[in-house]
């Protein structure tokens, strides 16, 4: 599994968790897209390669994570 698809899993996987336990789907994408920042910031000094794609995969990983905290909530499981 490359780097890129690892960002967007996490993303997703934060996005549902944190949207899910706030009840709050921007809650969970903005989770998300934090985590992707602050995994480059920790990259950037000093702890690895720091890359915007990598911030950019995360967040996608978060909007997925938010269309699927819409549809449930949708579908009235919420």
């Amino acid at each position: 599994m490359n780097d890129k698809m690892k960002h967007l899993l996490a993303g997703i996987a934060i996005s549902l968790l944190f949207g899910w336990l706030a009840h709050d789907v921007l809650a969970g994408f903005t989770s998300a897209l934090l985590a992707g920042v602050a995994k480059e910031l920790y990259d950037y000094y000093g702890n690895g390669t720091s890359e915007l794609n990598d911030i950019i995969a995360t967040a996608q990983g978060g909007v997925v994570g938010l269309v699927v905290l819409v549809v449930i909530d949708a579908l009235g499981v919420w």
